[in-house]
């Protein structure tokens, strides 16, 4: 691929469009591409997001006379391939995402709080804040009183409003990384920047009530392509701030620089297939293999209560070794099946949009086989999960990798988990690696289509350790209202990275349990 770059001088679709325009006509390119920064809804996306416009529009197109304004935009959709390639996208894999800090996650409760939305029904609530922290995390700022608790629902008290406006003036610098999320919806453009707090209202009263972002080039980007008639166009904006009184460009930089990265995943296709990237980026930072480097105590410690536990820190870093060789393998597998299979893959994912049938399934098989003899190729069920890798006569058997999904309000996959390893009559096991939508990741031995026996960590300190090494299994819901647990069940070890002590003996449900000693590290 060759890419011709160029910057306007101005903001605007006047500055953009000739730019634009000009160099397509001298290229002829199969596509024109655009990042940069916009507003984003407060009801649907966090500052720092990254919205890619499912379609374009100017809002300002219509008539207007005495009797009001007629809105009469012409939209733009985006290639139907282009827009499930960027809701498969995975936003992990993005340099600039990263997990929020105590102070990121305290300024987005309270910024979302101060333009009176609810955290708890905020879209982006779970990735600032973990179910198991909400509890400990919202008392926390009732004791600190920068929120109150009134009538069954949450203040922002005059404390946590300066808070918010300090935050403004002291914090200049643009974040390093976020935890955010890729959206894929309309974007509206206009030839001027809003900050009239009744922008969103405004573009509902004109006649798209799910626009998700608003700036002034992407209708002019779309245009261009559609009136040279070039293949593709593609518009990727990062969300700086939500188009109100109280705008400012603190997280301009971000958003330019994460759009951009955005842009580049899909213009080479990458970051869709698989997960893996962002998996080798968290296990290379936390794992078993290099916890005794990270801890130069722990051997000593583990020593001093027995040999045993030392054994069980070595078959525990065997278990993850051998999980991360098959994942690797599976990978690749994974990767070969997706390049072989492109284009191909979206007419089977758009043949079961609206399919109810859990035992129908979407099959695609390669002619190429792998070492083991066995065909290279993609399975879809209709709940949206799929399968890259392995298979016999269309059972996932071998080595490939899982992309698990739940389906959203508006009917779009959403990548929430992945599995990477051997799998078995369409089941995992017997070593893989899976990561979880909050990052946390379990590397080791399966059974049962559940973890058995190796090395997690997790998103938070919720049972009071971080790390754990040992045995696992699906643990019941005590109410019988959610369905199983993976957690730590059986001897293990467990590491609290708050209080830097090893927990050893037996756990239940993933709390330590009473015969659990505790040693400082």
């Amino acid at each position: 691929m060759t890419l011709a770059l160029a910057r306007p001088t101005r903001m605007g679709a006047d500055a953009t469009g000739v730019v634009a325009s000009s160099l397509a006509t001298k290229l002829g390119p199969k596509s024109v591409a655009m990042s940069g920064v916009c507003a984003g809804n407060p009801k649907d996306v966090s500052l720092g997001d990254v919205i890619v416009a499912e379609l374009a529009y100017n809002y300002e197109e219509g008539k207007a006379t005495t009797a009001g304004f007629s809105a009469d935009p012409r939209q733009q959709p985006l290639r139907d391939s282009l827009v499930r390639f960027a809701q498969n996208l995975d936003a992990r894999t993005i340099p600039s995402y990263g997990p929020p800090t105590l102070s990121d996650r305290e300024l987005w409760f309270l910024e979302v709080l101060d333009r009176n939305v609810d955290p708890r029904k905020h879209p982006a609530r779970s990735r600032y804040i973990a179910d198991g922290d909400w509890p400990q995390f919202v008392q926390a700022l009732i004791a600190r009183e920068l929120i109150r608790n009134q009538k069954s629902t949450f203040k922002i008290t005059a404390k946590g409003r300066t808070r918010v406006k300090d935050a403004a003036l002291l914090n200049v610098a643009s974040p390093d990384c976020l935890p955010l999320k890729i959206h894929v919806g309309p974007i509206a453009s206009g030839a001027s920047v809003n900050k009239t707090g009744n922008a969103w209202e405004m573009i509902v009263e004109r006649g798209l009530r799910s626009a998700l972002g608003l700036e002034m080039e992407a209708a002019v980007i779309a245009n261009i392509a559609y009136r040279l008639e070039i293949p593709d166009w593609i518009v990727v904006k990062g969300v700086m701030d939500y188009a109100d009184p109280d705008k400012d460009d603190r997280y301009k930089e971000f958003a330019a620089r994460a759009s951009a990265e955005v842009l580049l995943r899909i213009l080479f296709r990458e970051g869709a297939a698989t997960g893996q990237q962002a998996e080798k980026e968290t296990l290379s930072a936390m794992s078993a293999a290099n916890v005794e480097k990270r801890f130069p105590r722990l051997l000593e410690a583990l020593r001093g209560m027995g040999s045993q536990w030392v054994q069980l820190l070595k078959s525990v870093q065997q278990a993850e070794m051998q999980a991360l060789q098959k994942s690797g393998e599976a990978t690749r597998l994974a990767q070969r099946a997706s390049d072989l299979l492109v284009g191909e893959v979206e007419e089977v994912r758009s043949s079961f949009v609206d399919n109810e049938d859990p035992k129908r399934r979407g099959i695609l098989t390669t002619s190429e086989q792998s070492s083991s003899g066995k065909h290279l190729g993609f399975i879809r069920w209709s709940s949206g999960d799929e399968f890259f890798g392995e298979h016999v006569n269309g059972v996932a058997q071998g080595l490939g990798e899982y992309k698990i999904y739940t389906i959203t309000d508006f009917s779009t996959p959403n990548l929430i988990n992945y599995y990477s390893g051997e799998v078995r009559n369409n089941a995992i096991g017997k070593f893989g690696v899976y990561v979880f939508a909050d990052r946390s990741v379990f590397s080791g031995e399966w059974l049962d289509n559940h973890p058995a026996y190796g090395y997690k960590f997790f998103d938070g300190e919720r049972f009071g350790y971080l790390e754990f090494f040992g045995a696992f299994a699906s643990v019941p819901d005590p109410d019988r209202k959610a369905p199983n647990q993976w957690l730590p069940h059986g001897i293990g070890i467990g590491i609290s990275h708050e209080t830097n002590e090893l927990l050893y003996g037996h756990f239940v449900g993933g709390y330590p349990g009473r015969t659990v000693e505790y040693v400082a590290l």
